[in-house]
């Protein structure tokens, strides 16, 4: 997907191109379904900036207790579920 981006677009402070491989790493493989992943905080803000931008839906997310580096669970209803879908 990506070689057919626009590389100087920007959503939220990251490129396309950040934007399409956060997406690729995070979505089903059909990428309109709900998501559903385990991020680390160092890809929180990348992973919720690119289902805004891919999905048209906001991301909730949920602190997991007792890892040693915080981690979270993203979730989203998907493109499919949401405004611009289906």
């Amino acid at each position: 997907m990506a070689e057919f981006i626009h590389r100087d677009t920007t959503h939220k402070g990251f490129s396309n191109i950040v934007l399409c491989d956060t997406f690729e790493k995070i979505a089903s493989k059909d990428w309109r379904g709900p998501i559903d992943r385990i991020v680390d905080e160092a890809e929180l803000a990348e992973t919720m900036a690119a289902i805004e931008f891919y999905t048209a839906t906001q991301a909730n997310i949920e602190l997991l207790p007792g890892s040693t580096r915080p981690q979270f669970r993203v979730t989203a209803i998907g493109y499919r579920a949401g405004p611009a879908g289906p």
